[in-house]
């Protein structure tokens, strides 16, 4: 287990070779919670839910899911039984479930969803859910039920455990077998009488006979049928050639000229007329297109005129800026000139100030050395010492002389600046007079050869009226050409109505060539073609109608010859009952259709001849088989009433209820010391007989809870050891039994013969389970599995 009720972490249970054991541990510590676990591992409920279906609260608090993981044994069998149960918004889930049967040395999968385990471990236990907590895991509070169950739950309980439904099924089997024979005797019955009632040995030998005359009769009429099927033959041929004489001559009177033929051919003229007039049309437009064209061809381009009117003014526009880039020149040469002299003034007057300044710095610097100097001190010059103190050096004013030279670099460099500016000016102005001048002279260059100014002109506007010329006749041509597509349009549309109406010509002409009608001499004629093959028409269709009139002679005396045979072979096949309306139903009657209706007939006969023999013999194989059909339905009836409720089954379950409560009263005896055993009332009801107050029966319900557990105990002990013995066929063998109650109401002296009781059932093989927080029960038995439980989990450890 792991995250089931108190069972948070993963605990495993080891029940091997604990024949007789318990769970023990306080109240609330999750004992009950392991035989939920092993029910829910097999039937994926929890009996004490109440609800089956309401599994949620398996789930440990806190925890998203719970699984469960059963090993056990059925027999030599050893099954795996595993379910999940996870939360859902809703509720939980159990659909991942599996179940798994050891074989050698792996596993085979029986199941891989909870429907699929559930139905598999019925059928392996032989048990549903119900009756499984009541036989063999008895939880708390339905420990009892089996003794307080009304007669008829009991009844369905031990049918279900002593497999008795084997004998229900074989009731129904029975009766539906015998329900199947009786009616598979009906069927033959009825196919007998509506089937082969009618093929007697008499109806056979009449079959034959007729068969025999059939047949002789249309043996004579193979040998006379050549001479009648040719007179026939003969009739029929007049007969088509008469048919077609008429449909010739028929055909000849549907002969119409067409009345739109001369509409056609006045509509024909009229178009060639209208084409000639668009030819020619057509051929003047084009002579004018090439004489315009012609012209122009004669003509200078335009685009060679334009450029010479375009360099013409140009011309002037360059002779015009030349005059002004003259003049813009000199006047820039004048204005760098003086800038120049004033440039060089400044530079004069700059080097006077730095003279000067270096002058009166010398002086300066002189009478700095002589201050304070006397005869003896030494030279600040050479070193010497000096002879006597030097003289008194006049000094004028410093700083106005650096104003003055600082004066005249400001006035040097705005020379110079002024002077560079004047010089690009200049420069710029002669740029500008070279590139007018060498403009002007490729003009002159390109206009060598052009004509005089005005004769350009007259040229110009002779090339745009020669252009216009030309367009002009261009669009006449257009308009003549599409005139003339029109005209040959409905000239083709007029060809169309032509090949159609000489298409019906030729239609009407050739489905009359069978007649050989004159030939049509001119394709260009449809009107006198007409009016031609109309006179034929009219000459050529009486001599049809006298064609028509002969044949039909002709095959009426062939058909006379031919009737009066046949009429005297239809009077000797109606004597037999063979009539044409068997063969060809409304035909025509004719020599081949009695024929045919003859061997039909004796084909007919023969067949239902051999019909009726196979029918005969048919009718005598259902008469034997519906005769050992209607026995087999006799003996299942038999078996069915035999195997009734009110009967087999009323006298085994009352057997085997004796045979439980005895063995329940035998222990129960054993378990009360001598006061208490039981019996069965006349309704199928569990009585208490009391040996201490006169062996008074009465009702299990008033028993006190104590003296409840014990009867129940004693029932079930006796139901685990009874139930395989009396079982049908060995189902629902309860090898394994748990008690989870009432052991706490028990006096000490009860509880040791209780105790005493489970130790011998114990000894007999059988695996039995005490669930109790008793420690004197507890500490009687071998094995004990103590539960116990923290704050957070429960946890299983085995004693002994």
């Amino acid at each position: 287990m792991e995250g089931f009720a108190s069972f948070r972490e993963r605990t495993v249970i080891d029940f091997d070779d604990a024949d007789l054991f318990v769970l023990t541990g306080p109240t609330g510590a999750g004992k009950s919670s392991v035989l939920d676990a092993m029910i829910f591992a097999l039937y994926g409920s929890v009996p004490r839910y109440d609800n089956t279906s309401l599994v949620a609260p398996a789930i440990t608090q806190g925890k998203s899911e719970a699984k469960v993981r059963l090993d056990f044994a059925v027999g030599p069998e050893a099954y795996t039984a595993v379910r999940v149960v996870r939360r859902t918004a809703t509720g939980a889930t159990t659909r991942e479930a599996r179940l798994e049967r050891r074989q050698g040395e792996g596993t085979v999968v029986l199941a891989g969803n909870a429907r699929e385990l559930t139905e598999r471990v019925q059928e392996i236990l032989g048990l549903g859910f119900d009756h499984f907590v009541r036989c063999v895991v008895l939880p708390q509070g339905a420990f009892a039920s089996f003794l307080r169950a009304t007669p008829g739950e009991r009844q369905e309980l031990l049918i279900q455990l002593l497999d008795l439904r084997l004998y229900r099924q074989m009731r129904q089997i029975a009766n539906g077998r015998a329900g199947e024979r009786r009616a598979t005797a009906a069927h033959l019955r009825r196919q007998l009488d509506e089937e082969h009632g009618h093929a007697t040995r008499e109806a056979v030998r009449e079959a034959k006979r007729r068969t025999r005359e059939l047949g002789e009769l249309a043996r004579r009429l193979r040998l006379e049928a050549p001479a009648l099927e040719e007179a026939e033959r003969v009739a029929r041929s007049e007969d088509g050639r008469a048919a077609e004489s008429r449909r010739q001559a028929d055909a000849l009177v549907a002969v119409r000229p067409d009345p739109r033929g001369a509409e056609l051919a006045e509509e024909q003229r009229r178009l060639e007329e209208a084409a000639r007039r668009a030819e020619a049309e057509r051929a003047q437009a084009a002579t004018r297109l090439a004489e315009s064209r012609e012209v122009r061809a004669g003509l200078p381009a335009e685009t060679r005129l334009a450029r010479w009117v375009d360099l013409r003014r140009r011309q002037v526009t360059v002779e015009e800026e030349l005059a002004g880039a003259a003049e813009r020149a000199e006047t820039a040469r004048g204005v760098s000139a003086a800038a120049a002299e004033r440039r060089g003034a400044a530079e004069g007057a700059l080097e006077a100030s730095e003279k000067r300044l270096d002058a009166m710095r010398s002086a300066h610097q002189a009478a700095d050395l002589a201050r304070g100097l006397g005869a003896g001190d030494p030279c600040p010059v050479c070193g010497r010492p000096l002879a006597e103190p030097p003289a008194a050096v006049a000094v004028d004013d410093l700083d106005g002389a650096r104003a003055e030279r600082d004066a005249a670099r400001s006035a040097l460099r705005a020379a110079r600046s002024e002077a560079e500016s004047a010089a690009a000016a200049a420069a710029r102005a002669q740029e500008r007079l070279v590139s007018s001048e060498e403009a002007r002279r490729g003009l002159a260059e390109e206009l060598q050869e052009a004509p005089a100014a005005g004769e350009v002109e007259r040229q110009l506007a002779a090339v745009r009226a020669a252009e216009e010329a030309v367009r002009g006749a261009e669009e006449a041509w257009r308009a003549a050409e599409e005139a003339q597509g029109a005209v040959v349009r409905r000239r083709e549309a007029l060809g169309d109505r032509l090949a159609a109406a000489w298409r019906r010509f030729d239609e009407t002409r050739d489905g009359l060539a069978a007649l050989e009608p004159p030939p049509t001499e001119d394709r260009d004629d449809l009107q006198g073609a007409w009016t031609a093959l109309g006179g034929w028409a009219v000459a050529t269709e009486p001599l049809l109608r006298e064609r028509a009139r002969e044949a039909e002679e002709a095959a009426a005396e062939r058909r006379t010859e031919a009737g009066e045979g046949l009429s005297r072979w239809l009077d000797e096949c109606a004597e037999v009952e063979v009539t044409l309306d068997e063969v060809e139903p409304g035909g025509g009657a004719s020599v081949q259709a009695l024929r045919e209706a003859l061997a039909a007939a004796a084909a007919r006969a023969d067949a239902e001849a051999k019909a009726l023999e196979a029918s005969h013999e048919k009718a005598k194989e259902l008469k034997g088989r519906a005769k050992e059909v209607e026995a087999e339905a006799a003996v299942s009836a038999s078996l069915a009433r035999q195997l009734s409720s009110h009967r087999f089954e009323r006298w085994l379950l009352g057997r085997a209820l004796a045979s439980l409560t005895d063995g329940a009263s035998r222990i129960l005896l054993e378990l009360s010391s001598g006061q208490y055993s039981l019996a069965a009332d006349e309704k199928g009801g569990f009585e208490v007989v009391d040996h201490t107050n006169a062996d008074e029966p009465r009702s299990a319900k008033t028993l006190s809870g104590g003296e409840t557990f014990l009867a129940s105990l004693a029932l079930a002990l006796a139901l685990a050891e009874d139930v395989s013995r009396l079982a049908a066929r060995g189902a629902a063998r309860l090898e394994a039994l748990f008690l989870d109650e009432g052991f706490g109401s028990l006096d000490p002296e009860t509880l040791d013969v209780v105790a005493g009781a489970i130790e011998g059932l114990g000894a007999q093989g059988r695996m039995v389970g005490l669930v109790t927080h008793v420690r004197e029960l507890a500490e009687r038995l071998p094995v004990r599995f103590l539960v116990q439980k923290t704050a957070r989990t429960s946890s299983v450890r085995r004693e002994g």
